[in-house]
């Protein structure tokens, strides 16, 4: 090889190795910016979900009390030889609790960044909550077509010719009371995760 063309190979494959550490080092700013703006949406739609479970945890807390107050004071009023109205109470407003936080998080993909095992406990954890409240969707349907209609008229229309509340009220005040202890659990549950997200950032 002549001199002329030796030092037109070597500009060449200089400059092969200029455009390579270019393109290199292109992929790696852009990999890092990526990067760190992945991990922004991470730190965002970490905040918006201890945000929303610290809304859960305070909400169910409020339903859980006026429910078991209600039948607290319905056993009260028994034992003193009162026929009350049976304990019956809906959650004001819509009946599933909205969950826009954990929802946009997952359609985002941005949940694919939450350490896995974390990640199925919050799946876990929104899921047991819709469920429960699909429940006391049950339990206002019964309301709806058998507590309030009979409600007019009066209270005794619950009892039987015995003077024991019916059956079918009774499992109504059960399955009240079995939701209002859901919710306490779900409360404690949303506390429980509010903390490990606010640790560990979803990491």
């Amino acid at each position: 090889m002549t001199g002329p063309t030796r030092r037109s190979a070597g500009r060449t494959l200089t400059e092969l190795v200029v455009i390579f550490i270019g393109v290199s080092a292109a992929f790696f700013v852009e990999n890092y910016r990526e990067d760190r703006q992945e991990l922004q949406e991470l730190d965002e739609a970490v905040d918006a979900i201890v945000f929303e479970l610290g809304h859960f945890s305070g909400r169910t807390v409020v339903h859980a009390e006026a429910i078991e107050d209600g039948i607290a004071s319905w056993e009260v009023s028994t034992a003193e030889g009162v026929r009350p109205m049976p304990a019956d109470y809906v959650i004001p407003g819509a009946l599933r609790p909205p969950t826009p936080a954990w929802e946009t998080t997952v359609a985002s993909g941005t949940a694919n960044r939450i350490e896995p095992t974390l990640l199925m406990d919050l799946g876990w954890f929104y899921n047991e909550f819709v469920g429960v409240h699909v429940n006391h969707q049950r339990q206002v349907a019964f309301s709806e077509r058998e507590i309030q209609p009979r409600a007019e008229l009066g209270a005794d229309a619950f009892y039987g010719p015995d003077g024991h509340l019916l059956p079918e009220f009774r499992v109504h005040m059960r399955h009240q009371g079995v939701f209002a202890a859901d919710l306490r659990r779900m409360a404690r549950w949303a506390d429980s995760l509010r903390t490990v997200l606010a640790e560990t950032r979803g990491r």
